[in-house]
């Protein structure tokens, strides 16, 4: 609550620019003749155009109505803004708002039908999306866990593109993020909605923490296996590789366990060791270590240090699911 009354308070300084700004700038003028090329990524599009809801569409969609943060990484989107807008009320409201309301509820202001905020469950510790932030090279990517950790890209930038109507985080093999010092383990959760390409051929980090003796590692190895790697012990499953999106799922509590797309992959029979330590998303977390990093995109990465219950585990996925429908 503390937290929601800072931001909130925040936010009021700039609200009333940040809304003249939104109506100053014209949006996204969309084909409405029913003839606009249809794509799955902006590149299909002929410039300025854009790829939004699988159509090709003119104008700017960083200038949405609804968009509250003007700046950073933040779009704000087309029907909620990153804890408030247009729309939204800043010390809540029925249509939004940052503190509360029933449209959407969440500090992160996403709208779609999904009801779960996963901050209700306890032990969040890192809570990194994609829905609403800005087009183009993304240099940090905001923490929306009550513990705000500053996650920074390393080397080159990735890029926030759109992929089948969605926002994700596209990987192209020589750039990650790297987290400052996060604690979990001894019982932890992790869930990741990621594609990894098929020309991710060596050992590529997916996650991986920077304790040399007790790490743990998420990774596609040699483009022929997923594996889990926990204290130097490893297990994998073979892989079938495509081009899709699949949901992973960590679950770390007497033994730590990899499910992909809700079916069990690798079992290895110790935990992760509970302590603080930065993480790598998509790659190494060392800053110039190159040839490991991630080539394919992240949609969403949650991180719990508890191991959760199977019912808040089921509450999880299905959020993941009706979030991501168009990718997963």
């Amino acid at each position: 609550m503390l937290r929601a009354m800072f931001r909130a308070a925040r936010l009021r300084p700039w609200l009333a620019t940040a809304a003249l700004v939104a109506i100053a700038v014209p949006g996204c003028i969309l084909d409405r003749s029913g003839t606009a090329p249809t794509c799955t990524l902006d590149s299909q599009c002929s410039a300025p155009a854009v790829c939004v809801d699988g159509r090709c569409v003119l104008g700017s969609v960083d200038a949405g109505m609804d968009a509250a943060v003007d700046g950073g990484p933040r779009d704000g989107g087309d029907d909620a803004g990153f804890d408030g807008g247009l729309d939204a009320a800043v010390d809540g409201g029925s249509d939004a708002g940052s503190d509360g309301g029933s449209d959407a509820g969440s500090d992160a202001g996403f709208d779609a039908g999904v009801e779960l905020d996963p901050r209700t469950i306890p032990g969040l510790v890192l809570w990194l999306h994609s829905e609403s932030l800005r087009r183009g090279a993304l240099t940090e990517w905001p923490d929306d866990s009550d513990e705000m950790h500053v996650v920074t890209a390393h080397r080159t930038p990735p890029v926030v593109a759109t992929e089948s109507g969605v926002r994700v985080v596209q990987f192209d093999g020589s750039g990650h993020f790297i987290t400052d010092s996060v604690r979990w383990g001894g019982g932890s959760t992790i869930f990741l909605v990621a594609r990894i390409a098929g020309t991710s051929v060596t050992n590529t980090r997916i996650l991986h923490s920077d304790d040399v003796s007790n790490h743990f590692a998420l990774e596609r190895r040699m483009g022929t296996t997923t594996s889990i790697v926990v204290s130097g012990v490893r297990g994998e499953a073979a892989l079938v590789p495509d081009e899709l999106f699949h949901l992973y799922e960590v679950i770390d509590d007497t033994t730590t366990e990899l499910l992909v797309d809700g079916v069990t992959e690798a079992t290895v029979p110790r935990a992760i060791v509970s302590r603080s330590r930065a993480m790598g998303i998509g790659g190494n977390p060392v800053t110039n270590l190159a040839g490991n990093e991630l080539t394919g995109a992240i949609a969403e990465l949650l991180v719990w240090d508890s191991a959760l219950s199977a019912a808040d585990r089921a509450a999880v996925e299905a959020y993941l699911q009706a979030r991501w429908a168009a990718l997963l």
